[in-house]
């Protein structure tokens, strides 16, 4: 078995690499096609995962975990980050042959798939900004190409009901808001896993208002979570959970103020870089670029809300590449 100073060395390493890979990129400035067949890949690649896991017939969520060994909650998040980006990539492909913007189109198609089995409701949050920066950037060639559009959102339609996800989508959210609410009315009665995440959102502001500029660390969140649920005023699951599932939360009550301004700092300095390059970029590809950039920030901003993404590795790496690759594309008139 591993000790502990190998994992913590394990751990670090993973960043070294991830320094290491972001160093080439900047050195390199990819082309936009290194980015877009990258993301359209990932997406068919994720999508068909999620077809996979449903013909298995059994829950999507465990199924989930029993195929790809990852979190459900990270592989909804993942998959809803790449539908975004590859809705974002059809203006590269309209470059290329009329026919290659099939790759672009199966892949929003069988990410969205994906996301939507994976259930994760915070991952669905994020999904309705996402589509309005998207149409936004599409809306002259939507109105073009109405007929196209039409038939994809047939297409996923059908899909949608075979797969069950009109009863997926609508069961989750339902028992959200049932969860929510019976909380409200009967603090006692805590036994859902919306209570759980309230609970732990409650002893995080507890955590961070005993030092409120600084923060008083992890070890004090711990501390008053598991006194918390000692005493009989959290849930005993919440006691089992390593970080509160919000960001937000998780940066105040480990940090205070200060950690709640460098989170928002993340997010918002390369999310303003992308806004100011979306709206001023002269070329197609370069706009669609600054918008996956974009897309990458709100959607990540949004899964703050109820997950704390930049407390696993995976996610932050995820991200980290997400916004590195986009700034350091080049632009294509620097391409001979």
């Amino acid at each position: 078995m591993e000790n502990e100073g190998f994992k913590l060395l394990r751990r670090q390493m993973l960043f070294i690499l991830a320094v290491f890979g972001m160093a080439w990129l900047a050195w390199r400035r990819p082309s936009p096609g290194f980015f877009w067949w990258g993301v359209v890949t990932g997406s068919i690649l994720i999508g068909l995962t999620g077809v996979y896991i449903f013909s298995l017939e059994k829950n999507f969520r465990s199924g989930i975990f029993l195929v790809t060994q990852v979190n459900p909650i990270v592989y909804g998040q993942i998959a809803v980050v790449l539908f975004a980006l590859t809705a974002a990539s059809f203006s590269y492909f309209q470059r290329l042959k009329p026919w290659s913007v099939i790759f672009p189109a199966a892949g929003t198609i069988l990410s969205l798939i994906a996301a939507i089995g994976s259930g994760t409701r915070g991952a669905w949050l994020a999904l309705p900004a996402a589509l309005i920066l998207i149409v936004w950037h599409y809306q002259k060639s939507l109105l073009k190409n109405s007929g196209k559009i039409l038939a994809g959102f047939l297409i996923f339609i059908i899909l949608f009901f075979i797969y069950s996800g009109w009863n997926t989508v609508h069961d989750r959210i339902e028992q959200a808001v049932s969860e929510v609410q019976s909380y409200l009315k009967d603090p006692g009665k805590k036994t859902s896993s919306s209570a759980v995440r309230l609970d732990m959102w409650k002893a995080a502001f507890e955590s961070g208002k005993k030092a409120p500029l600084l923060g008083p660390g992890k070890d004090e969140y711990q501390r008053t979570l598991k006194s918390g649920v000692k005493a009989g005023s959290y849930i005993e699951k919440a006691g089992t959970y390593h970080f509160p599932h919000s960001e937000y939360a998780t940066s105040f009550g480990y940090h205070g103020i200060a950690g709640l301004i460098s989170l928002i700092l993340i997010l918002l300095v390369p999310g303003r870089i992308f806004w100011k390059k979306w709206l001023s970029a002269d070329e197609n590809d370069m706009r669609a670029v600054a918008l996956a950039g974009l897309l990458v920030v709100i959607m990540f901003a949004v899964f703050s809300l109820t997950d704390s993404p930049f407390e696993q590795r995976s996610t932050i790496m995820f991200y980290a590449l997400m916004v590195i690759i986009p700034l350091t594309v080049r632009s294509t008139s620097l391409e001979s």
